[in-house]
């Protein structure tokens, strides 16, 4: 069945679109590509720097809109607001509910006044805590009231655990508009495969198969802790390979750009240390199938989202998953040693739980079961979308 003329017209507007996808970026892309591929009319918006993609593509059923906007400096940046701020009343205006998507997106502020006065539904989801929860909000110019009133405008709080919760009810004052659950996961993607699926993935990506897998997916960089991961599996004389899956190198027009010296430094830090024991292959599309195609997922970050997707994505694979203890990512949804293994993030932790994952595959086995469960039971896009449309008032078509 296609597009039909009486479903909800959706719009979600994110700071990056393919292929500049950060976090979450990244998950407004496969949100919206999973509600587009249930027929809905989707657009995801966002904005064009200095007009390096394209204005207008698909990506499958999904719309991509950009708009043009200019960098460079204070005066440029002026300029596209004469751009930007047209575009985005065109876009809340064709459309009948707006998923924002981060309090870094320019002039945010306009998209939710705009879909209020035109009777829009809008959801806001903040994407870093102590950058975009809502107390960060109302103190960033100290706005305080301005930012108040215009959280308690929004049709919906989209909070991704109970701290952004926490912080919403602080300063807004009550839950009524509070909507909370873990950003999700496209279970038509990341699920668990068998060992035949699994060994027929390794001869796809040229994967040995006699060795131990581990992977680590995300941008290198010095906050996820690469460093201890390089060095505790130094000392692992277990035979294995490690792929970090992602940005390692890039270009001078990459929104990172300011951490270009510093990807370098890593880079080579995993080549002297690891040797040809570390792989990197670059930012991937099919990450589901080097997930699919690991044994031991592992993530050593100081600060992420809460989850982070990588995260989410790994457990969907049934992957035991170890992650440094930090605030969201251990004891809200995810538990330790039920679906996933907490680190200190020290080198000797680290290592103590990648040799007992792979000495005893059963216990690894046991973890990635039950993540992959409770990611099909409580956090796939599917069981978060009735929910949102439950709370949105969306009638089934």
């Amino acid at each position: 069945m296609g597009a039909t003329s009486n479903k909800k017209r959706i719009l979600f507007v994110s700071s990056f679109t393919p292929p500049l996808n950060a976090g979450g970026s990244k998950n407004a892309f496969s949100f919206a590509s999973f509600i587009a591929g249930k027929d809905y009319p989707v657009t995801l918006l966002s904005l064009n720097r200095k007009g390096k993609l394209k204005r207008r593509e698909r990506a499958g059923k999904l719309k991509i809109a950009r708009l043009l906007y200019f960098n460079d400096n204070f005066l440029t940046k002026l300029f596209s607001l004469l751009i930007i701020l047209p575009g985005y009343f065109y876009y809340v205006l064709i459309n009948d509910i707006i998923f924002l998507y981060g309090g870094n997106i320019i002039a945010f502020e306009f998209v939710i006044i705009i879909g209020r006065v035109l009777g829009k539904k809008v959801v806001f989801r903040s994407l870093m805590y102590g950058e975009d929860d809502p107390e960060s909000l109302v103190n960033r110019y100290r706005l305080r009231h301005f930012y108040r009133r215009l959280l308690e405008k929004m049709s919906l709080y989209f909070s991704i655990n109970p701290a952004f919760s926490a912080s919403y009810k602080r300063v807004v004052g009550n839950n009524t508009k509070l909507f909370e659950s873990v950003h999700g996961v496209n279970t038509d993607r990341f699920f668990p495969v068998l060992i035949k699926e699994k060994q027929n993935l390794r001869k796809k990506l040229g994967i040995d198969e006699n060795l131990t897998v581990i992977i680590s997916v995300g941008f290198l960089l010095k906050r996820k802790g690469y460093n201890n991961i390089f060095e505790a599996l130094s000392l692992i004389d277990i035979p294995f390979v490690y792929y970090i899956v992602g940005d390692h190198k890039i270009s001078d027009e990459h929104f990172l750009r300011p951490h270009k010296k510093e990807m370098a430094e890593l880079f080579e830090n995993a080549c002297t240390i690891l040797g040809d024991r570390v792989v990197f292959t670059g930012r991937m599309e099919n990450v589901n199938e080097y997930l699919q195609a690991s044994d031991i997922f592992i993530l050593n970050s100081f600060r992420e989202g809460f989850p982070p997707n990588s995260i989410m994505e790994a457990m969907a694979c049934g992957l035991p998953t170890i992650v440094k203890d930090i605030e969201g990512v251990n004891g809200y949804f995810t538990v330790r040693n039920k679906n996933l293994l907490v680190s200190t993030g020290q080198v000797s932790d680290i290592r103590r739980l990648i040799t007992e994952v792979i000495k005893n595959p059963a216990v690894g086995k046991e973890i990635g079961n039950s993540a992959a469960d409770d990611i099909r039971q409580y956090a796939s896009f599917e069981v978060i979308w009735e929910k949102l449309k439950a709370r949105l008032g969306i009638i089934n078509d």
